[in-house]
């Protein structure tokens, strides 16, 4: 038997060209739980765990797929949420309302003692003050005193106030300044404040 030795074809050197290639496949990356998904729920209201004294891990941080509450959709995206008199008030594009946050009542019974009734989810339900005003995404402006809730809704070109209760006060209309405020309000941006 005789051995030739090897022969190689090419230099072993040269470029390949299989490495020089546009790559034809797709990447495909697993999801993982910082992943945000890709559908918007504009009229969701999301809430974190309760939080308690002592705790290892900060349960504000702490979001469950089941805790949340959506509100109708009709009025379109909720665009503000604001803590006032320890009520939640939320803005859609055309509707004002409340969120109950671990609502209680307190009755006394018959011997004058206080019992409180009631400490359920952290959102039970919500209730609309008014399907008719509400704010804008883009045109938000907002303020409060000590007793009431200031805002301007730019779609109806309204000063409106909250005081607590189940009504909200067109003020500007109280004021007699509707005319002045719905002829200038394209051209103008409020800045709600209060005296």
């Amino acid at each position: 038997m005789s051995f030739n030795g090897y022969n190689q074809e090419h230099s072993a050197y040269l470029y390949n060209p299989a490495y020089h290639q546009t790559p034809i496949a797709d990447k495909l990356v697993a999801i993982d739980w910082t992943t945000q998904p890709s559908e918007k729920y504009d009229t969701r209201v999301i809430y974190s765990n309760e939080k308690t004294n002592n705790e290892q891990i900060d349960s504000w941080l702490m979001f469950k797929s089941a805790n949340y509450m959506d509100v109708d959709t009709r009025y379109g995206e909720i665009t503000n949420l604001r803590l006032f008199k320890n009520t939640l008030v939320f803005w859609q594009e055309h509707a004002t309302g409340t969120l109950s946050v671990n609502e209680r009542t307190i009755i006394q019974d018959a011997n004058a003692t206080n019992i409180i009734l009631g400490n359920g989810d952290v959102l039970q339900r919500y209730d609309y003050l008014t399907t008719i005003y509400g704010s804008a995404e883009n045109k938000r402006c907002e303020t409060q005193s000590d007793t009431t809730l200031y805002w301007w809704d730019y779609m109806n070109g309204e000063i409106l106030g909250y005081s607590g209760g189940q009504s909200v006060q067109p003020l500007s209309k109280v004021k007699n300044i509707s005319n002045y405020v719905r002829s200038n309000d394209k051209q103008l941006e409020p800045a709600v404040t209060y005296d």
